[in-house]
C-alpha cells in the first residue's frame, strides 16, 4: 500500500468519525457534482484539518503549526482523491 492510500484510509476513517451520517450526505453531493475538484465533506466540516490530521498520524507532519512540505503536497491530493473515489470505505 503507498503511503497516498495509507493517508487515504486514515482521512476516511477520521471522515466517518467526524462526520457520521453527514457523511453519506456528501458522498452523495460528491456523486451529483460535475467539478472534480468538489469535495463536500466540506459543507459539514473544515476537512483539511482532518487530512492534516491523517498526514499528522503518518509522520507526514509534525502538528497543526508545521507546514506541509513540497513533497507531502502530492501526498496529500493523492490521498484525498483516492479516498474520495472510494467514498471513504477501505471497509
Amino acid at each position: 500500500m503507498t503511503t497516498s492510500e495509507q493517508v487515504a484510509k486514515t482521512f476516511s476513517r477520521l471522515l466517518v468519525r467526524d462526520l457520521g451520517p453527514h457523511l453519506v450526505i456528501a458522498i452523495q453531493r460528491n456523486r451529483d457534482e460535475e467539478s472534480s475538484s468538489v469535495c463536500h465533506t466540506h459543507d459539514f466540516c473544515d476537512a483539511n484539518m482532518v487530512m492534516m490530521e491523517a498526514m499528522i498520524e503518518h509522520g507526514l507532519m509534525k502538528d497543526e503549526d508545521s507546514p506541509l512540505l513540497d513533497e507531502n503536497v502530492s501526498v496529500w491530493n493523492k490521498a484525498w482523491d483516492i479516498a474520495k473515489r472510494a467514498e471513504f470505505d477501505f471497509s
